[in-house]
């Protein structure tokens, strides 16, 4: 691992290991922009075990980094779509199973209950470690799977998604869902080839000492999404993978504000979920995400930039628009140009974008 040092705000000359995730996003910004730290978040949840949900719109880089991820380790594997039944061809290989599943695009399985059955699989199997199913049809009994998983989704598909009871139950606890706002406005067709060095073994890591501003920070960011134990849980083990990462067998302070700054898309999900009553059915607001996607790409913006990447007219983004006005506001003629709105920005903010 090369090493390169960094100076720490408040501190004097003194040298401070700076960590490979920080490298591979310098590298990964100057040839792929915008996909530098989903990047850096694929490689600390694969190395922590997690099961990751990408969420965002076409034309983001998804594939790109899920392609890339494929090519540096040689137990990654793609698949389409898993359900329960499914996992009987795989008892045996996934019992001990300690590499990556690959899932694409989830919007290519073919029905709203295929769909929700491959995220909620993979969720709970990385999230438990196995899988038992005892029926009259079926018997199957994988265990000790270590493994990982990133499955790339859509908007309008997680909307599916989080309407059907098992969001509750079984997947908004045991995932992570990464809100990737960004769309290539300068893409590079040339694939990410940038090495990673996947460290020492995570069952070399301890845990981290749960105190302090910067833990009580990410911990307010994974309260957004879990509940407190399984924050706990979701956060201990992203900072062992990112200690892991760096060749340390114990997380620091410099690891915890790393991940606060990779971890801050997460909290798009509590300004885009609306729910009525508790433990009652979600409502993904997927219009707010797209908007949200476009402000977060482009430094100015018109109905035409919005017309162009939803592939519609300009006249039915104008109309649609109509019912968003809280989120933002319109300047000048020919072509109008439109603003965020201070609310807008907030999210944005909050987010780590803007």
């Amino acid at each position: 691992m090369t090493s390169k040092t960094r100076k720490v705000m408040g501190q004097k000359e003194a040298d401070i290991i700076r960590h490979p995730l920080e490298d591979l996003m310098v590298s990964v910004q100057a040839s792929h922009p915008g996909l530098e730290k989903l990047a850096a978040v694929a490689v600390m949840a694969v190395k922590a075990r997690q099961c990751l949900i990408v969420v965002s719109p076409p034309g983001c880089g998804k594939s790109s980094v899920t392609n890339w991820i494929a090519t540096q380790r040689e137990d990654a594997f793609i698949k389409d779509s898993l359900t329960r039944a499914s996992l009987k061809a795989y008892e045996s290989e996934w019992n001990g199973f300690t590499g990556v599943m690959l899932f694409d695009d989830v919007g290519k399985i073919d029905t709203a209950w295929s769909r929700v059955q491959t995220l909620t699989t993979m969720a709970e199997i990385v999230h438990g470690h196995f899988v038992s199913k005892d029926s009259h049809q079926l018997h199957i009994e994988i265990d000790n799977f270590h493994g990982s998983c990133i499955l790339n989704i859509q908007p309008n598909v997680l909307g599916d998604v989080v309407s059907h009871p098992t969001w509750h139950s079984n997947l908004a606890d045991k995932s992570m869902r990464y809100y990737h706002l960004q769309r290539a406005t300068s893409p590079n067709r040339a694939v990410l080839d940038y090495p990673i060095d996947w460290g020492i073994p995570l069952d070399d890591v301890e845990e981290a000492e749960p105190e302090g501003k910067a833990w009580d920070d990410l911990l307010r960011v994974g309260m957004e999404q879990w509940t407190r134990p399984r924050a706990h849980e979701h956060l201990h083990d992203s900072l062992r993978g990112m200690a892991a990462l760096a060749g340390r067998t114990k997380p620091t302070a410099e690891d915890m504000e790393l991940l606060l700054m990779l971890l801050q898309p997460l909290t798009v999900e509590m300004e885009v979920m609306e729910s009525h009553g508790f433990g009652e059915t979600v409502k993904l607001n997927v219009g707010l995400l797209y908007l949200l996607t476009e402000f977060a790409s482009y430094p100015k913006l018109t109905y035409g930039d919005i017309a162009a990447d939803m592939r519609m007219r300009e006249r039915k983004v104008v109309d649609i628009l109509e019912s968003m006005v809280e989120w933002f506001h319109k300047t000048g003629r020919a072509p109008v140009e439109l603003r965020p709105s201070p609310e807008l920005l907030r999210v944005l903010k909050k987010a780590g974008i803007a």
